[in-house]
């Protein structure tokens, strides 16, 4: 009897382990994955979990969470990320984190996921860092906790995983849970972007459109929103096409400038001749006719600045606003963002040269149909050419940009004292003014009737008095965002 139980004691205790414990399966599991082989690789995978094999319970979970091999089974695929996880596979244990954060297979239990996501975190996975760090950063499943959401997105984010360092720019641009520095989150959106995160290069080219953290640049700003654009980002395609829709918009607004400059030159061409026989009739003025007295040059002068600025940015623009409420209107409210997320100093030129533009046109037409502005026909002065012909609109035009570049109407109103103030020094002493001789012109007085006087002084007052009620309906015309 003592003999049998010693054999027993042997055979139970002395016998050597077999030591199987699922290698050989999952080699061959991992083998037939690579080949595509999935059914095969799932049975493989199968023996091997069963005996306990943690990379083996990890691929089997990956093969019935997507349906590899095997009918889609997330439960099932669940179950065996457990086993794994709790084996302290990190690999794992974020994967079940993942499981419990989207509700997938189990019920949804955001405390659970970012338990399961600290563990794997601890173990130097990026992933579940990267993770760990966004619940954080949201306070889902945790408190909100902007200084732990940073150390966890960095040391991801050092690892190279491309959304923690995306993420570590934004809380770094931010100043969220450490130190605003815009420089140093330009430099994890960029890690990003060149990993091809198409996200952080949105924001690269945000920053290279705005010149936040890097030297403005819109040639930069369009090559990253390209980048983004081919992944299909929507923001960075609209980004993309905001520029074209800018210049549609400008080439609109010119066409209109064109049309209502027009049509406001048939309407001073009309008043003209409802006040005048013709406009180029001057028979009214005496061939000699004295000299325009400096006084009352400069008196005119300072009626007709103040009139042409309310016609010009008042009632010069808004005569768009009677054509049929045009859908530039319509367009133009809708888009005033056009013109603030351009460059600033592009669009405040561009519309500086559209007001002179005008301005130019505007005041040309007058004298061409009037034989002078406002300010003359109340004060009684002529421009003429020296052979005593009246203006063509030619001459106008070209003596408008003569008086505009000599200082006389810059809009610098320290210039335009010095400009004016020599000029009238000039007139004093019986010469023309500097841009009158140049162009072979003189300045005379004639006698103004009291009718024509008259009906320039009331429409003096009716166009101020209208420039007034349609600046109440919504702003001068030029006031765009970009010189706010």
């Amino acid at each position: 009897m003592f003999f049998f139980l010693a054999a027993v004691f042997l055979t139970v205790f002395a016998c050597p382990v077999s030591g199987d414990d699922g290698d050989d399966e999952f080699a061959a599991g991992k083998e037939a994955y690579e080949a595509q082989s999935y059914e095969s690789a799932i049975k493989h995978f199968r023996k091997a979990a069963e005996k306990g094999n943690a990379e083996a319970q990890f691929k089997l979970g990956n093969c019935l969470y997507q349906g590899l091999g095997a009918e889609q089974d997330q439960a099932e695929a669940v179950k065996w990320f457990r086993k794994a996880a709790e084996q302290g596979l990190a690999k794992a244990q974020f994967n079940l984190g993942l499981c419990f954060y989207q509700g997938q297979g189990t019920e949804q239990d955001y405390a659970e996921a970012v338990n399961w996501f600290r563990k794997a975190a601890e173990q130097g996975l990026a992933e579940a860092q990267s993770n760990l760090g966004l619940c954080f950063y949201q306070g889902v499943g945790t408190e909100q906790d902007y200084a732990e959401a940073v150390y966890w997105y960095r040391k991801s984010a050092e690892q190279g995983h491309a959304e923690a360092q995306f993420n570590l720019g934004v809380c770094t641009g931010k100043g969220l849970g450490t130190k605003q520095n815009d420089a140093e989150a330009v430099n994890w959106i960029r890690k990003a972007a060149e990993q091809g995160l198409a996200e952080a290069q949105y924001s690269l080219g945000v920053c290279y459109a705005n010149g936040v953290g890097v030297k403005k640049n819109r040639a930069e700003s369009r090559k990253w929103y390209r980048k983004a654009a081919e992944q299909g980002f929507p923001e960075a395609q609209k980004a993309l096409g905001e520029p074209l829709s800018a210049n549609m918009f400008r080439l609109r607004l010119i066409f209109h400038l064109a049309v209502g400059a027009f049509l406001l030159a048939l309407l001073v061409k009309t008043l003209g001749k409802l006040v005048r026989r013709h406009p180029r009739d001057v028979d009214d003025v005496d061939p000699d006719a004295p000299q325009a007295r400096a006084d009352l040059r400069w008196g005119a002068r300072l009626i007709d600045l103040f009139f042409e600025t309310a016609v010009v940015n008042v009632l010069g623009g808004y005569v768009f606003l009677f054509l049929g409420m045009s859908s530039f209107w319509e367009e133009y409210l809708a888009s005033n963002k056009l013109w603030a997320e351009e460059d600033s100093i592009t669009s405040f030129v561009f519309s500086c040269c559209l007001i002179v533009l005008f301005a130019f046109i505007l005041d040309s037409v007058i004298h061409w149909a009037f034989g002078g502005m406002l300010g003359k026909w109340l004060f009684g002065i002529k421009i003429m050419r020296k052979d005593h012909k009246p203006l063509s609109f030619k001459d106008s035009f070209v003596r408008d940009i003569r008086v505009f570049w000599g200082g006389m109407a810059s809009g610098i109103p320290f210039l335009n004292v010095i400009t004016m103030y020599f000029q009238y020094h000039r007139v004093s002493n019986g010469l023309q003014a500097t841009y009158d001789e140049s162009l072979n012109m003189d300045a005379v007085e004639y006698h103004a009737s009291p009718l024509k006087t008259f009906f320039g002084f009331l429409v003096f007052i009716l166009m101020i008095g209208s420039g007034i009620v349609v600046s109440k309906m919504g702003g001068p015309l030029f006031s765009f965002p970009a010189w706010k």
